[in-house]
C-alpha cells in the first residue's frame, strides 16, 4: 500500500468509527472526540494512533532501507511516539 492509499484509508476509518462510537455527525462533537487523548485508533502500525490537541496525528515513524543489491527494503530503525519512548 502506498502512503497515499494508507492515508486514505486511515481518514475513511477515522471518520467512520468517530461516528459509529459517538452516535454523531456533529463537527464539534466529532472534532471534540478525535482531540480527546483516551481516542484511539487501530492503524495497523503496531501500536494505537491519535490525534493531538492541534489535530495532527500521533504515529511512529519507521526508517528504511535497501538493501545492499537488492531492490528490496527493511527497516533500519523505528522512532518510537514522544510518550512511548523508552
Amino acid at each position: 500500500m502506498t502512503g497515499d492509499a494508507w492515508a486514505g484509508w486511515f481518514a475513511a476509518k477515522v471518520l467512520t468509527e468517530s461516528v459509529l462510537r459517538t452516535g454523531s455527525t456533529d463537527r464539534a462533537a466529532l472534532s471534540s472526540y478525535l482531540r480527546d487523548t483516551a481516542t484511539v485508533f487501530d492503524g495497523h502500525k503496531g501500536v494505537g494512533l491519535r490525534f493531538d490537541a492541534r489535530g495532527r496525528l500521533r504515529q511512529p515513524l519507521y526508517l528504511l532501507r535497501r538493501r545492499p543489491g537488492s531492490i528490496e527494503w527493511e527497516l533500519d530503525h523505528e522512532i518510537p511516539l514522544a510518550d512511548q519512548a523508552s
